[in-house]
Protein backbone atom coordinates (compact mmCIF):
# COMPACT_ATOMS: atom_id res chain seq x y z
CA UNK A 1 0.00 0.00 0.00
CA UNK A 2 2.94 2.31 0.64
CA UNK A 3 4.13 1.72 -2.92
CA UNK A 4 0.62 2.23 -4.27
CA UNK A 5 0.34 5.53 -2.38
CA UNK A 6 3.66 6.57 -3.90
CA UNK A 7 2.36 5.82 -7.38
CA UNK A 8 -0.82 7.76 -6.62
CA UNK A 9 1.20 10.82 -5.54
CA UNK A 10 2.79 10.73 -9.00
CA UNK A 11 -0.56 10.11 -10.72
CA UNK A 12 0.50 6.62 -11.80
CA UNK A 13 -2.07 4.53 -9.92
CA UNK A 14 -3.91 3.86 -13.17
CA UNK A 15 -0.96 1.76 -14.31
CA UNK A 16 -1.63 -0.90 -11.66
CA UNK A 17 -3.34 -3.93 -13.22
CA UNK A 18 -3.68 -5.92 -9.99
CA UNK A 19 -2.19 -6.70 -6.61
CA UNK A 20 -0.58 -10.15 -6.42
CA UNK A 21 -0.47 -12.45 -3.41
CA UNK A 22 1.18 -15.85 -2.93
CA UNK A 23 -1.96 -17.83 -2.13
CA UNK A 24 -5.41 -17.82 -3.67
CA UNK A 25 -8.01 -15.88 -1.70
CA UNK A 26 -11.12 -17.68 -0.44
CA UNK A 27 -13.23 -14.77 -1.71
CA UNK A 28 -12.77 -12.23 -4.45
CA UNK A 29 -10.91 -9.22 -3.12
CA UNK A 30 -9.95 -5.78 -4.36
CA UNK A 31 -8.16 -2.68 -3.11
CA UNK A 32 -9.50 0.65 -4.35
CA UNK A 33 -11.28 -1.26 -7.10
CA UNK A 34 -8.08 -3.00 -8.24
CA UNK A 35 -8.33 -6.81 -8.06
CA UNK A 36 -6.18 -8.92 -5.74
CA UNK A 37 -5.04 -12.09 -7.52
CA UNK A 38 -3.04 -15.17 -6.62
CA UNK A 39 0.22 -15.45 -8.52
CA UNK A 40 -0.98 -18.57 -10.39
CA UNK A 41 -3.98 -16.60 -11.71
CA UNK A 42 -2.03 -13.91 -13.53
CA UNK A 43 -0.79 -13.74 -17.09
CA UNK A 44 1.64 -10.99 -18.08
CA UNK A 45 2.21 -9.47 -21.50
CA UNK A 46 5.66 -8.22 -22.51
CA UNK A 47 4.88 -4.68 -21.31
CA UNK A 48 3.86 -5.72 -17.80
CA UNK A 49 6.18 -6.00 -14.84
CA UNK A 50 5.78 -7.28 -11.30
CA UNK A 51 6.96 -4.83 -8.66
CA UNK A 52 8.17 -6.53 -5.47
CA UNK A 53 6.81 -4.01 -2.96
CA UNK A 54 8.21 -5.62 0.18
CA UNK A 55 10.74 -4.89 2.91
CA UNK A 56 14.29 -6.16 2.42
CA UNK A 57 13.75 -9.01 4.91
CA UNK A 58 11.03 -10.50 2.65
CA UNK A 59 12.67 -9.82 -0.71
CA UNK A 60 14.40 -13.20 -1.14
CA UNK A 61 11.28 -15.15 -0.15
CA UNK A 62 9.01 -13.26 -2.57
CA UNK A 63 11.61 -13.33 -5.33
CA UNK A 64 11.85 -17.12 -5.01
CA UNK A 65 8.06 -17.42 -5.33
CA UNK A 66 8.05 -15.30 -8.48
CA UNK A 67 10.87 -17.32 -10.04
CA UNK A 68 9.15 -20.58 -9.11
CA UNK A 69 6.23 -19.52 -11.33
CA UNK A 70 8.57 -18.86 -14.23
CA UNK A 71 8.30 -15.06 -14.09
CA UNK A 72 11.46 -13.12 -14.93
CA UNK A 73 9.98 -9.70 -15.58
CA UNK A 74 10.09 -8.25 -12.06
CA UNK A 75 11.88 -5.58 -10.05
CA UNK A 76 12.38 -4.85 -6.35
CA UNK A 77 11.09 -1.33 -5.82
CA UNK A 78 13.06 -0.26 -2.75
CA UNK A 79 16.11 1.35 -4.44
CA UNK A 80 13.76 3.60 -6.43
CA UNK A 81 10.97 4.17 -3.92
CA UNK A 82 12.04 7.49 -2.43
CA UNK A 83 12.87 9.08 -5.76
CA UNK A 84 9.49 7.93 -7.05
CA UNK A 85 7.74 9.85 -4.27
CA UNK A 86 10.09 12.79 -3.60
CA UNK A 87 11.90 13.24 -6.89
CA UNK A 88 15.68 13.02 -7.32
CA UNK A 89 17.85 14.08 -4.36
CA UNK A 90 19.36 17.56 -4.19
CA UNK A 91 22.73 16.03 -3.27
CA UNK A 92 24.06 12.49 -3.35
CA UNK A 93 26.55 10.67 -1.16
CA UNK A 94 27.69 13.63 0.95
CA UNK A 95 29.17 13.47 4.46
CA UNK A 96 26.88 14.92 7.14
CA UNK A 97 27.81 15.35 10.83
CA UNK A 98 25.77 12.89 12.87
CA UNK A 99 24.95 15.56 15.46
CA UNK A 100 23.02 17.60 12.86
CA UNK A 101 20.77 14.61 12.17
CA UNK A 102 20.30 13.71 15.84
CA UNK A 103 19.34 17.29 16.73
CA UNK A 104 16.41 17.10 14.30
CA UNK A 105 15.13 13.75 15.59
CA UNK A 106 12.58 14.70 18.26
CA UNK A 107 10.65 11.43 18.15
CA UNK A 108 11.51 8.01 19.61
CA UNK A 109 12.79 6.16 16.55
CA UNK A 110 16.45 6.41 17.56
CA UNK A 111 15.79 5.65 21.25
CA UNK A 112 13.88 2.44 20.45
CA UNK A 113 16.67 1.20 18.18
CA UNK A 114 19.36 2.23 20.66
CA UNK A 115 17.68 0.13 23.34
CA UNK A 116 17.73 -2.85 20.97
CA UNK A 117 21.46 -2.33 20.37
CA UNK A 118 22.06 -2.26 24.12
CA UNK A 119 20.04 -5.48 24.43
CA UNK A 120 22.26 -7.05 21.75
CA UNK A 121 25.30 -6.31 23.92
CA UNK A 122 23.60 -7.51 27.12
CA UNK A 123 23.11 -4.06 28.67
CA UNK A 124 19.35 -4.55 29.08
CA UNK A 125 16.84 -7.34 28.62
CA UNK A 126 13.91 -5.45 27.11
CA UNK A 127 15.28 -3.64 24.05
CA UNK A 128 14.35 -6.26 21.46
CA UNK A 129 10.89 -6.70 22.98
CA UNK A 130 10.25 -2.95 22.68
CA UNK A 131 11.72 -2.88 19.18
CA UNK A 132 9.47 -5.67 17.93
CA UNK A 133 6.38 -4.05 19.45
CA UNK A 134 7.28 -0.84 17.62
CA UNK A 135 7.89 -2.66 14.31
CA UNK A 136 4.63 -4.60 14.64
CA UNK A 137 2.76 -1.28 14.68
CA UNK A 138 3.15 -1.15 10.89
CA UNK A 139 4.06 -4.70 9.86
CA UNK A 140 3.18 -8.25 10.89
CA UNK A 141 4.77 -9.95 13.90
CA UNK A 142 6.64 -12.43 11.69
CA UNK A 143 8.14 -9.60 9.65
CA UNK A 144 9.00 -7.73 12.88
CA UNK A 145 11.03 -10.75 14.05
CA UNK A 146 12.81 -10.93 10.71
CA UNK A 147 13.62 -7.24 10.98
CA UNK A 148 15.17 -7.94 14.38
CA UNK A 149 17.40 -10.59 12.80
CA UNK A 150 18.43 -8.15 10.06
CA UNK A 151 19.13 -5.46 12.65
CA UNK A 152 21.40 -7.86 14.58
CA UNK A 153 23.32 -8.55 11.36
CA UNK A 154 23.81 -4.79 10.89
CA UNK A 155 25.10 -4.36 14.46
CA UNK A 156 27.43 -7.34 14.16
CA UNK A 157 28.86 -6.20 10.81
CA UNK A 158 29.36 -2.66 12.14
CA UNK A 159 31.20 -3.93 15.20
CA UNK A 160 33.51 -6.14 13.11
CA UNK A 161 34.05 -3.98 10.01
CA UNK A 162 33.12 -0.48 11.11
CA UNK A 163 30.91 1.94 9.22
CA UNK A 164 30.14 0.96 5.61
CA UNK A 165 30.23 4.31 3.80
CA UNK A 166 28.68 2.69 0.73
CA UNK A 167 25.33 2.41 2.52
CA UNK A 168 23.94 5.95 2.47
CA UNK A 169 20.98 7.10 4.52
CA UNK A 170 18.30 9.44 3.21
CA UNK A 171 17.57 12.79 4.84
CA UNK A 172 15.82 15.96 3.77
CA UNK A 173 17.45 19.38 3.63
CA UNK A 174 16.30 20.04 7.20
CA UNK A 175 18.35 16.98 8.33
CA UNK A 176 15.20 14.96 9.07
CA UNK A 177 15.69 11.21 8.60
CA UNK A 178 13.69 9.76 5.71
CA UNK A 179 15.29 6.31 5.68
CA UNK A 180 18.21 4.76 7.54
CA UNK A 181 17.20 5.20 11.18
CA UNK A 182 18.81 1.87 12.12
CA UNK A 183 22.15 2.98 10.70
CA UNK A 184 21.94 6.34 12.46
CA UNK A 185 21.27 4.60 15.78
CA UNK A 186 24.19 2.19 15.30
CA UNK A 187 26.50 5.03 14.24
CA UNK A 188 25.52 6.91 17.40
CA UNK A 189 26.16 3.85 19.55
CA UNK A 190 29.64 3.25 18.12
CA UNK A 191 30.60 6.95 18.25
CA UNK A 192 30.85 7.70 14.53
CA UNK A 193 31.04 11.41 13.77
CA UNK A 194 29.82 11.60 10.16
CA UNK A 195 27.59 9.50 7.93
CA UNK A 196 27.04 9.48 4.15
CA UNK A 197 23.65 10.77 2.99
CA UNK A 198 21.48 11.47 -0.02
CA UNK A 199 19.67 14.76 0.63
CA UNK A 200 16.12 15.34 -0.63
CA UNK A 201 14.05 18.50 -0.60
CA UNK A 202 11.81 18.73 2.47
CA UNK A 203 8.21 17.95 1.54
CA UNK A 204 4.94 17.52 3.47
CA UNK A 205 4.27 14.60 1.11
CA UNK A 206 6.68 12.42 3.11
CA UNK A 207 4.60 12.27 6.31
CA UNK A 208 1.41 11.86 4.28
CA UNK A 209 3.07 8.95 2.46
CA UNK A 210 4.67 7.10 5.40
CA UNK A 211 2.00 7.87 8.00
CA UNK A 212 2.56 9.14 11.54
CA UNK A 213 2.92 5.65 13.04
CA UNK A 214 6.33 4.99 11.50
CA UNK A 215 7.73 8.19 13.03
CA UNK A 216 7.23 6.96 16.64
CA UNK A 217 5.85 10.08 18.23
CA UNK A 218 4.90 10.19 21.91
CA UNK A 219 1.28 9.38 20.99
CA UNK A 220 2.41 6.37 18.92
CA UNK A 221 4.46 4.78 21.70
CA UNK A 222 1.54 5.18 24.10
CA UNK A 223 -0.57 3.22 21.60
CA UNK A 224 1.89 0.28 21.54
CA UNK A 225 0.61 -1.34 24.75
CA UNK A 226 4.04 -0.92 26.34
CA UNK A 227 4.57 -1.52 30.05
CA UNK A 228 5.52 1.32 32.38
CA UNK A 229 9.02 -0.15 32.58
CA UNK A 230 9.34 -0.10 28.78
CA UNK A 231 8.07 3.48 28.45
CA UNK A 232 10.46 4.62 31.19
CA UNK A 233 13.37 2.90 29.41
CA UNK A 234 12.52 4.67 26.14
CA UNK A 235 12.26 8.05 27.88
CA UNK A 236 15.59 7.53 29.68
CA UNK A 237 17.45 6.63 26.48
CA UNK A 238 15.76 9.49 24.62
CA UNK A 239 17.07 11.93 27.25
CA UNK A 240 20.51 10.29 27.19
CA UNK A 241 20.78 10.74 23.41
CA UNK A 242 19.39 14.29 23.63
CA UNK A 243 22.12 15.27 26.11
CA UNK A 244 24.86 13.83 23.86
CA UNK A 245 23.78 15.38 20.58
Amino acid sequence: MKFYKGLAIRGLEGNVLCFIVSKKQSEKADINGIPVKAIEEISLDEKSIICLAVHEVLKAQIEATVKKHGIGNYIWIYPYLFELVLGPPLKRNIEVPLTKILKRCDDYRIAIRYLAIENYFGKNSIGFRIYEKAQAAYCGEKTARKRTEKFCELIDNWQINGYDSGKVIMIDDNYEILDGTHRVAVAQYFGDKVIKCDVFKNSPVFVEWTGETALMSRKTIWDLALTNEEIKAIENIYQFIKEKR
